[in-house]
């Protein structure tokens, strides 16, 4: 529209000079209709063979986490005049030059999920905006945005609130793995290499000066389970917290020994080792988990020592749910929005944990805590 109407004005001019016998509108006119036919062929010169490319760091991205996204052209026949990058991923138009033919800037996902890429595009124009011509990427397809994970807020009785990081993970008491480690307690042994920390007794160790660990009796600590229920949520953002608390939950107990993942509307579990061999299976599926996905399939479990039942349905229906399981020790994990039925364990991801049924321990217990 802008190159026609340049070109109706300097026909315009032009015959208005020779109307009126003024030679000075020549130049002019002459200039308004020569300008679009230059800036289409510029154009259309600088679109032969030219395309467009887009680069993602391979694997799947984190949630919240910056992502390097690089777009450039291969060139045409002449440099572009100028114009723009365009793409799904970014928040709006780049600008491009003749000396700039590339991009580089990070990008990121604020929720986890499948997201569709979509196709990078380069508009090519002139200067005046007189011409332009676009050019497409291949369909990018999809990829998958993991949920991110947190370290977990203990709080103990009397001990206030403390960070436990990526670094602490397994220190005696301060996790939920240690709470697992104090199932069945079977009185105290000499401390054996490998074993985890929160195994360790540390008031023989102060009294003796020697290390000791609590004896388990067999199996009890074998089936930590974390069960991810997505009936009934809040909301978007209540269900993608609990996503987050249960890959928390699952990375922290995976250190100290293994767990076992149970997710909603899944008939089978995820078994977690402290390689962590099956963790990336396990991140990707949480990463697709979506609301009303179905019950957990607690009849495919036979045992457990210690559940973590992980949701946001703000009703009761959770804690039926969750009492399903034949566990000693049932914790509820969910959305801090959602007040806690008893006293809070410990934060993480926007969520609080409580028991919701008192464990089941030996007499032992007293006389090895002693």
């Amino acid at each position: 529209m802008r190159a026609r109407t340049a070109a109706l004005l300097g026909l315009a001019l032009i015959g208005g000079g020779a109307l009126f016998g003024t030679p000075s509108l020549y130049p002019a006119g002459v200039v308004l209709v020569a300008l679009p036919a230059v800036a289409f062929a510029w154009v259309q010169l600088a679109g032969v063979g030219l395309g467009v490319t887009r680069r993602l760091p391979e694997g799947s991205p984190t949630e919240g986490a910056p992502l390097t996204l690089e777009l450039g052209i291969s060139p045409g026949l002449l440099p572009p005049p100028g114009g723009a990058f365009t793409d799904p991923l970014l928040p709006q138009p780049r600008s491009l030059s003749g000396s700039e033919a590339n991009w580089r800037g990070e990008v990121s996902f604020a929720r986890r999920g499948r997201r569709a890429l979509g196709r990078a595009e380069v508009v090519i124009r002139d200067p005046f905006g007189l011409a332009e011509l676009r050019r497409s990427s291949r369909d990018g397809g999809e990829l998958v945005v993991l949920p991110r994970t947190e370290p977990l807020e203990m709080i103990a009785a009397g001990a206030g609130v403390g960070s436990l990081g990526p670094g602490e993970r397994g220190a005696a008491g301060s996790g939920p793995d240690s709470w697992a480690a104090e199932f069945e307690i079977d009185g105290l042994r000499p401390y054996r290499e490998g074993s985890p920390a929160s195994r360790i007794h540390w008031p023989t160790v102060a009294r003796t000066g020697e290390l000791h660990e609590r004896r388990i009796t067999a199996g009890a600590d074998a089936a930590r389970l974390v069960v991810l229920d997505p009936i009934r949520p809040a909301g978007e953002e209540e269900l993608d917290a609990a996503v987050r608390a249960a890959a928390s939950i699952c990375l922290e107990l995976a250190a100290s020994g293994g767990c076992t993942l149970l997710i909603g509307g899944d008939q089978r579990t995820i078994e977690l080792d402290p390689r962590l061999r099956s963790w990336p299976v396990a991140h990707h599926r949480l990463a697709l988990v979506e609301p009303d996905a179905g019950p957990p399939a607690v009849h495919r479990i036979n045992r457990a020592g210690v559940s973590y039942w992980v949701g946001a349905d703000p009703g009761r229906g959770i804690e039926r749910r969750a009492a399903r399981l034949q566990t000693g020790r049932t914790v509820l994990v969910r959305p801090s929005s959602q007040a806690a039925r008893g006293p809070v364990s410990f934060r993480v991801a926007g969520c609080e944990a409580s028991d919701l049924r008192p464990p089941r321990q030996r007499s032992r217990v007293a006389e090895a805590a002693a």
